[in-house]
């Protein structure tokens, strides 16, 4: 089997990812979010273009505050990786966070506030 090559974001400190929920699908820039240990956070605005969600979950917030939110199982890709990995997708907030649940399987660099080197 081929190793996959390093990929490299200079969107510091974003990655370019696919994300697919049912029918819908779309591509985005996430923040790597080192302190968020689910999967992958959606901005509420998509909310109207998905389906019904899996569940709602309480998800505690960095604040220390706790909210109920819609949950949807779904599957994201990461740049510069071959694989989509299942993920539990919570809609919260206004922007795409990535979460450790992905980030941990690969290793990834934060280089000087210049780029993100990512490796499977």
């Amino acid at each position: 089997m081929a190793e996959q090559p390093l990929f490299i974001s200079t969107e510091y400190p974003y990655l370019p990812i696919s994300i697919t929920i049912g029918a819908f699908q779309t591509e985005a820039l996430a923040y790597l979010d080192t302190g968020f240990d689910g999967f992958l956070a959606i901005p509420e605005e998509l909310g109207s273009r998905l389906p019904l969600p899996e569940q709602m979950q309480r998800v505690g917030l960095a604040s220390g505050d706790t909210v109920l939110a819609p949950v949807y199982l779904g599957s994201v890709q990461v740049a510069g990786d071959a694989q989509q990995s299942p993920s539990r997708i919570v809609l919260l907030g206004d922007e795409y966070l990535l979460g450790r649940r992905i980030i941990d399987r690969f290793r990834v660099t934060f280089d000087h506030g210049r780029q993100v080197l990512v490796e499977p």
